[in-house]
């Protein structure tokens, strides 16, 4: 990732966790598939740490 796509998954870490926005509508919005591959990791991530497999 580059310093930029750091920066804006930071600042967008819960909008799809937290609002009505998906990422499809990130991506129509004009965000990168990087962007979007990154905040769906993220999200992926935080399931796996609150609710971790037995």
């Amino acid at each position: 990732m580059t310093d930029e796509t750091t920066t804006v998954v930071a600042l967008l870490h819960d909008v799809v966790e937290d609002t009505d926005y998906t990422l499809k509508d990130l991506s129509d919005r004009g965000f990168s598939k990087e962007v979007t591959d990154a905040l769906e990791h993220a999200e992926k991530y935080k399931k796996a740490i609150a609710f971790p497999e037995d």
